[in-house]
């Protein structure tokens, strides 16, 4: 199993954006052959709403925590 951690710093004002963008990733299904269309719209609200360029890191999920 793997996991991705975005770190990015959002631009004044757009708080409320961030669900927004939920709803977005929410849509987009994996084996989906329109996927890129899906994408294409998440980078273009992520470069509206974030200040400068997403840091992506790929994890490595060796645990999984389940309370």
């Amino acid at each position: 199993m793997w996991a991705q951690l975005i770190t990015t710093r959002l631009k004044p004002g757009h708080e409320d954006d961030l669900a927004r963008l939920a709803e977005e990733l929410n849509k987009i299904e994996e084996h989906d052959p329109r996927r890129q269309e899906g994408l294409q719209k998440v980078r273009a609200l992520m470069a509206e709403i974030f200040d400068g360029a997403p840091e992506f890191v790929d994890l490595t999920v060796v645990e999984e925590f389940v309370p």
